[in-house]
C-alpha cells in the first residue's frame, strides 16, 4: 500500500470518529482503545501511517486545554495506558513545539506492536520497528486530526522521513499543515524547496541522547504546487534526494 492509499484508509477513519464524537457536542469523549480496532481493518504495511483522533479528557477542575497544552518534557517516559489518549505502547517524548494556527504539539518516539489479520493471520505489520507519532495538545476546533504518526523507515531517504499533520480534505483550504519528520544528527537545516518561491526552514529539534537521529517541523500553508522537503549539511548541499509533499499541500 503506498503513502496516499494509506493516507487516504485513516483519513476516512478519522472523519467517522469525528462524526461519532459529535453526537454529543457538549462534553468531549475519551478515546480509548482505537489501535485494536485498526489493527483488524487495515492493511498495513511497514511503513503504515497510524491516524488518531485526540478528543480530550473528561472533567477536571481546570479548563481541559490550559491542562493539555503543557507538554511533557524532552526526554519523559509515558508507559503504556497513560497519557491522552492512553498510549498503545510505551512512548519517549523526543521534541515539543508550537505552531501558528496549529498549537502546541508534542512528538514521541516509540516501537510498533505486531499488527495481524484476526482471521488470515496474515501479519500486515511487524513488531519492533521505530515509530514516531506527533500529538497536538490543544488542536483547533477544525482539526480533524488530532495526531498523527508512522511505523517504518523511508528507505530512499535513510535517517530522514517527511510526515504530515492537517485538517480533513474537507476542511483544508488554506488551513496549515504541519510537515515534520526524523532528521540526521549531521544536519544543519531542513527547508522545504518550491519552485519559483522562497524555501521554508523548518525548525530543528535535538533529540535525547537515546535517540539515532534529531527532529524536525514546521508549519506551511496549501497550496505550495510541486514541493519537496530535504536536510542540508554543514556545506550547504542536499543531504539525500528530498521528499515530496502530500495533499493537501501539493493541490489546490
Amino acid at each position: 500500500m503506498n503513502d496516499r492509499a494509506t493516507s487516504d484508509f485513516f483519513g476516512a477513519l478519522a472523519v467517522e470518529l469525528h462524526a461519532a464524537a459529535r453526537r454529543s457536542p457538549r462534553r468531549r469523549t475519551r478515546l480509548g482503545d482505537i489501535a485494536g480496532g485498526v489493527a483488524a481493518a487495515a492493511l498495513l504495511t511497514a511503513a503504515v501511517l497510524v491516524a488518531l483522533t485526540v478528543l480530550g479528557g473528561g472533567d477536571t477542575s481546570e479548563p481541559p486545554s490550559a491542562a493539555a497544552s503543557r507538554p511533557a518534557p524532552v526526554g519523559t517516559v509515558i508507559p503504556k495506558g497513560e497519557g491522552t489518549p492512553p498510549r498503545q505502547r510505551r512512548s519517549t517524548v523526543v521534541a515539543t513545539g508550537t505552531a501558528r494556527g496549529i498549537g502546541p504539539w508534542q512528538l514521541e518516539a516509540s516501537r510498533s506492536t505486531r499488527l495481524a489479520d484476526p482471521e488470515s493471520g496474515e501479519v500486515y505489520q511487524p513488531e519492533g520497528l521505530r515509530c514516531l507519532t506527533i500529538y497536538l495538545l490543544d488542536p483547533p476546533d477544525d482539526q480533524v486530526l488530532g495526531a498523527s504518526g508512522q511505523c517504518g523507515e523511508f528507505p530512499r531517504t535513510p535517517g530522514f522521513s517527511r510526515l504530515q499533520l492537517g485538517p480533513s480534505r474537507r476542511r483544508s483550504g488554506a488551513k496549515p499543515v504541519l510537515v515534520y519528520g526524523r532528521v540526521p544528527r549531521r544536519a544543519t537545516a531542513v527547508r522545504i524547496l518550491v519552485p519559483g518561491e522562497r524555501p521554508v526552514s523548518a525548525r530543528l529539534h535535538k533529540g535525547p541522547e537515546s535517540s539515532r537521529g534529531d527532529y524536525y517541523a514546521v508549519a506551511v500553508k496549501p497550496p505550495l504546487p510541486g514541493a519537496r522537503v530535504n536536510w542540508f549539511g554543514e556545506n550547504g548541499r542536499p543531504g539525500s534526494r528530498g521528499i515530496g509533499l502530500m495533499p493537501p499541500i501539493t493541490r489546490h
